[in-house]
């Protein structure tokens, strides 16, 4: 898995976030996707094979504008029962 972050200039309000939600879920098979205008970026969490140019032509295609762009590998934490008592 792979999570790229997305810093975004023109997201405004919650609405802009769940309309970058939607497109990137609809036209991209991800994982995870979430989005804060207060930060201005967006964080997809995908597959290796995952085309990033695919998730730049959405956000592009909304009519935002991408500031930068970072990926990192990601690795799921497994969570047990356990796992819920662990002090942090």
């Amino acid at each position: 898995m792979i999570k790229h972050t997305f810093k975004i200039e023109g997201l405004h309000c919650e609405k802009c976030d769940a309309k970058l939600i939607e497109n990137i879920r609809d036209s991209v098979k991800v994982k995870s996707v979430t989005s804060s205008f207060e930060k201005g970026e967006a964080i997809v969490i995908c597959k290796d094979d995952v085309d990033v140019l695919n998730i730049k032509k959405v956000i592009v295609g909304l009519g935002y504008k991408i500031l930068d762009t970072q990926s990192e590998p990601y690795a799921e934490e497994k969570k047990t029962f356990f796992s819920l008592f662990k002090k942090h």
